[in-house]
């Protein structure tokens, strides 16, 4: 209970503070105000907390808008700011660079370990299983950052077509189809995807793969992104 407390409390004042901005200032302050929301919200979705939340802004954001804001929150509502950052996670508030590099990490680890167990077993499930794991854990609302399913479901379709011709498919081969697939949707495009889960939880709705693929098209997103999310239940 303590912790809805202080995190209703933060809203609290969030508010407040918004209402005193729109009031006193222009478009431009607004503006401001919404670069240090957004990114404390999606934060907060993460599950951080609101010492921490105010630490990533404070210690790691390049606005000096955003850090006067968190300063201000976090004495509004007699916050510590923790400066213990983790630069090994995705960071709302942080440059596009260090998410981007985060991205390519998290699914440079788990392409290496699942298509190496694939090839040694000859088996395309393996990298669905795994793909529909990270799928169900997107829509269940984790960010995309680091997520693979679109590259891991492309290079299955290929071991298997491959499969019905060869014995065997080297690893190497694979992964070299996998990385391929996975910079065949830029960094802009996966923010996309983001933002679009983003807005469908704003909504306070449970984003649906058929909701994704709408919003995706919307986003004029790539088609085979938007195909990939419309057909996710019949991919199973």
């Amino acid at each position: 209970k303590g912790t809805i407390d202080r995190k209703s409390r933060l809203m609290k004042q969030m508010m407040e503070l918004a209402s005193e901005v729109a009031l006193t200032y222009g478009d431009t302050s607004i503006k401001e105000w919404w670069s240090f929301c957004r990114p404390t919200q999606e934060m907060a979705w993460q599950g951080h907390t609101e010492d921490k939340n105010l630490g990533y802004a404070i210690y790691t954001s390049e606005n000096t808008f955003v850090r006067a804001f968190a300063y201000q929150i976090a004495e509004l509502i007699d916050a510590d700011p923790d400066p213990n950052i983790d630069s090994r996670i995705y960071n709302a508030f942080a440059p596009d660079e260090h998410n981007e590099r985060i991205h390519k990490t998290k699914c440079g680890e788990t392409i290496q370990s699942i298509v190496a167990l694939a090839a040694l077993q000859g088996s395309p499930n393996i990298l669905r299983q795994e793909a529909a794991k990270e799928d169900a854990a997107l829509i269940a609302g984790t960010l995309p950052c680091g997520w693979c399913g679109y590259a891991l479901r492309r290079t299955a379709d290929l071991f298997e077509t491959r499969l019905r011709n060869e014995d065997h498919v080297p690893a190497e081969q694979l992964l070299e189809a996998c990385y391929g697939e996975l910079g065949a949707l830029s960094w802009a495009q996966i923010k996309s995807l983001g933002n679009v889960i983003y807005q469908i939880r704003r909504r306070n709705t449970d984003p649906t793969g058929a909701l994704i693929a709408v919003m995706l098209e919307k986003a004029n997103a790539p088609e085979t992104l938007s195909a990939y999310f419309r057909d996710l239940d019949i991919q199973g």
